[in-house]
Parts: structure tokens; C-alpha cells; sequence
């Protein structure tokens, strides 16, 4: 099922980055794939192949469209993935390919360095498959979000969640599939357990950046980056990642990605529609860090944490704390309280 996701005919031009930045806020002319050969004419995005969602007589394409914008975000419209229920054979062998076929962005040259931002939703009532294990009730789920391919078929860069506690950048190549992993943070933390989305938007980011020394077979010695944020908070880092599994080809970067990939285990009995707003993709440095000095792009309106703070950084706390403002809002996380408090003080001159 990989392979027929990994050669598709691309029509537009490569995107293109200005001092380091490509964004886009769909902020173009409504758009529907509904045969598989409407084009899209929007900031250089490519359809993604003739991918529809047909479930229980539905036929639905990939759309541009007004009901999938951020409403907290920068404008224009938003991109509407399509997603089916999977099948089963019996043998849990899944036909996971049941959405309507993303989006594409092609990139001018390979990049070995990336810093990818989103805003996404699941539409409200959205479910996933409940298995028990241990007398624990736990999510199925297996949904990749991008594909961030090299040159070499079978060798990406794959975020996704991954059962109920976990999301990942699966390096698809690599002997370790997860050394990018969150391990106690997923759709349960987010959905508050094993409950259906409740259609909140969410920021996701991901900082990749191509190891130059992982070789064939082993994870040993590696020097790749991979990191995952949440709503602005740093949920999983590894600094020592084979992304490349030792392939030449693949160490030169990553040439071109999907937005909006498969699933196994939504059991909705329809299509249901996961939204994508508000992208922004930095092949260079971006301006702002993280609580933890990380560099970042951060949520909308993000800045970096001051290095050192004063008395004057404390008496501004005090009043945005009490009138529930967030002009002190240390860790992105929307909200003054304590946990901003215990960063000024960490970093108090």
C-alpha cells in the first residue's frame, strides 16, 4: 500500500522559500477534487493523486474550503482531508488507503534540515477502534499526518499517532521505526482518554534534520534530529536519529512531502473530515525558542522566551495573571499561571 502513496505525476512548480519561510493560509479559490483531475491553484500545492473517500455511498475529494479555516488563525480557507473507515480481511490486513489523497508540496532541491508547523482538527465525534489489553482499554489508532519523502522509495519521515499515548516521526527506513516518540502524550491527553475528538483545532510541529553518519542496520552513531511540539510545548526530542538508514541517496534530504497520508481503525461509518490550516515550513533557522532554548516556529504570534528576566518582568506577571491576559505567557500554552512564574524565576538576573 506505501508504494502507490510514493510515485505520483507532479504538475506544479516546487515551492519556493523567501529568507528561509514558505507558508500558506489557503487563501485561495474554493477547490474539489472531485474526478481526480481538478488542479489546485494555490501557493504551488499539488492534488494528490485520483484518492477518493467512498464509504457507505459517499464520494468525497480533497478540498480547499472555507469549513476547514482555523478560525483562531491567519485567514483564508483550509485544506479538508476526507477519511473512511478501514477493512479488515479477517487477518488484520487493512486496506488503510479509504481518505481522499492529500495534498503534495515538492521541494526545488533535497532538504537536509526542516522545520514543519501546523494547525489540524478532527472532525467532533471522530473514533478509533477500542482494544483491551491487560484490563486496559486502549485506542488502535495508526494515523500518519504528513510523509516527508527522500529520494529513496521506502525511506520517510512519517508523523503520526500511534495507539492512545504516543505520537511519533516514523523514521520508515530505519532498523527503529520510533526513536522519535512521545511515549506518555497522545490522543488520550489530548481528548481528555479514550473518547472521540471533541473538533478542537490543535498546533503540531516537527523539527527534522538528516543524519550524516546513521548506517545500515543500527541506530548506533547516529546524528539526525527529530522533535515533536504540541500547542507549543516540546513533547518528544532525539538528537541521535538514522533517519537515512545509511542510504546515499536519502542523506542528501528530504525532497518532497504529503499532507494528509492513511489510517487504520476509524470506525465512523462515514467519511469524516480531518482539517489542515495554517502551514508554515522553515528550511532555515526560524527566529523564535522554545522554553527549553530550542529553536522553533512556534504558535501563531509566538515569541522567544526571554534569556534573563527583572523586577519589571514581575510586576507585568501580577496584573496579566489576575485580568487572565496572556502578554506573559511564557510557555505558549495560552494561559498565565504558575508554571510561567517557575520559568522567570529559573531565569531571574
Amino acid at each position: 500500500m506505501l508504494a502507490s502513496f510514493l510515485f505520483v505525476s507532479k504538475s506544479q512548480a516546487a515551492i519556493s522559500f523567501t529568507n528561509g519561510k514558505w507558508e500558506t493560509t489557503y487563501n485561495c479559490s474554493e477547490w474539489e477534487d472531485i474526478n481526480g483531475t481538478q488542479q489546485v491553484q494555490c501557493d504551488n500545492i499539488d492534488r494528490g493523486g485520483a484518492w477518493f473517500c467512498t464509504t457507505n455511498g459517499e464520494h468525497r475529494g480533497e478540498q480547499i474550503t472555507t469549513a476547514a479555516n482555523n478560525p483562531s488563525g491567519l485567514g483564508g480557507r483550509g485544506q479538508r482531508f476526507w477519511q473512511g473507515d478501514t477493512e479488515d480481511d479477517g487477518n488484520d490486513t487493512w486496506n488503510i488507503n479509504v481518505n481522499s489523497g492529500g495534498t503534495i508540496l515538492d521541494f526545488a532541491t533535497p532538504q537536509k534540515e526542516l522545520w514543519i508547523r501546523w494547525y489540524m482538527r478532527y472532525e467532533s465525534g471522530w473514533s478509533y477502534l477500542t482494544k483491551t489489553l491487560f484490563d486496559h482499554n486502549y485506542l488502535y489508532i495508526l494515523d500518519k499526518i504528513l510523509y516527508i519523502y527522500t529520494n529513496t522509495a521506502g525511506n520517510a519521515a512519517i508523523p503520526s499517532f500511534y495507539m492512545s499515548h504516543q505520537m511519533n516521526i516514523g523514521a520508515q527506513a530505519s532498523p527503529d521505526a520510533y526513536q522519535v516518540d512521545t511515549g506518555n502524550f497522545g490522543w488520550e491527553e489530548l481528548f481528555g482518554g479514550i473518547n472521540p475528538s471533541d473538533g478542537s483545532w490543535h498546533e503540531y510541529e516537527i523539527h527534522i534534520k538528516m543524519d550524516t553518519l546513521g548506517q545500515n542496520g543500527t541506530v548506533a552513531g547516529a546524528d539526525g534530529i527529530g522533535e515533536i511540539w504540541v500547542d507549543g510545548i516540546l513533547r518528544a526530542s532525539n538528537r541521535a536519529v538514522n533517519w537515512s538508514n545509511g542510504d546515499a541517496v536519502a542523506k542528501n534530504g528530504w525532497s518532497w512531502m504529503r499532507i494528509g497520508s492513511n489510517t487504520k481503525h476509524p470506525i465512523n461509518n462515514k467519511c469524516d473530515y480531518n482539517d489542515y490550516d495554517d502551514m508554515v515550513i522553515y528550511n532555515a533557522t526560524p527566529p523564535n525558542k522554545d522554553t527549553n532554548n530550542n529553536a522553533f516556529i512556534g504558535l501563531i504570534g509566538a515569541t522567544s522566551v526571554p534569556s534573563t528576566f527583572s523586577i519589571s518582568n514581575f510586576n507585568n506577571m501580577i496584573p496579566n495573571w489576575l485580568r487572565k491576559t496572556t502578554s506573559s505567557d511564557l510557555n505558549s500554552d495560552n494561559i498565565v499561571n504558575t508554571k510561567d512564574l517557575g520559568l522567570m524565576m529559573n531565569k531571574w538576573q
